[in-house]
């Protein structure tokens, strides 16, 4: 299982290392603070099969993955969603779905 986490990081430097790190470990994107305080993040990671599962436990934020960041990827990625506490919303050029 690979763990990636804020937890030991400095607060005001975790947002920063958060986008590195995802970037860098699991996909390229680019993610923006939506809320107040102390940010927190963590994805814990491992493969099934051909397939790789994460759990992702965040703060609130904005992910952004545009064209640029799409173009970065190796090989075609597909996301599943399964949001079980808390609210988010997706969207995709002008369709937007809200969870909660």
């Amino acid at each position: 299982m690979v763990l990636l986490t804020t937890e030991a990081v400095r607060p005001r430097e975790r947002l920063a290392y958060w986008r590195e790190v995802v970037s860098q470990h699991f996909v390229h994107l680019r993610p923006e603070r939506v809320a107040g305080g102390l940010f927190h993040g963590e994805i814990r990671a491992k493969i099934l099969g051909g397939l790789s599962v994460s759990q992702v436990m965040s703060g609130g934020q904005r992910v952004l993955r545009t064209a640029a960041e799409i173009a970065r990827s190796p090989a075609p990625l597909y996301f599943m969603n399964i949001q079980v506490a808390g609210a988010g919303s997706f969207s995709q050029g002008a369709v937007e779905r809200n969870t909660s």
